[in-house]
């Protein structure tokens, strides 16, 4: 039976992604630090009252994420291990 190897596909995977984030994030701060050192304070808009902070609002949503995730997990656990009568059994 085939298995599952963790590691280079994976790896090349996530240092793609890690390294073209870096890189969105460096492009943005430099035009960010461009554009905020033209725009004078009265033409930035307030953020409104009431509302959560961008950053709380993503900290909350990647929070529920991580929890679905992880119940979505040990719930493909449980269905492997209901199914272990049948699919541990040989062939006679």
């Amino acid at each position: 039976m085939p298995t599952i190897k963790n590691g280079s596909v994976q790896d090349q995977i996530l240092s793609a992604v890690q390294f073209t984030q870096k890189a969105t994030v460096e492009a943005v701060n430099a035009w960010a630090e461009a554009v905020g050192a033209l725009t004078p304070a009265k033409l930035v808009p307030a953020f409104p009252e009431g509302l959560p902070k961008p950053q709380d609002a993503v900290k909350t949503v990647f929070s529920f994420a991580e929890q679905v995730l992880q119940a979505q997990r040990q719930f493909v656990d449980q269905l492997f291990s209901a199914l272990e009568p049948v699919t541990t059994k040989q062939a006679a």
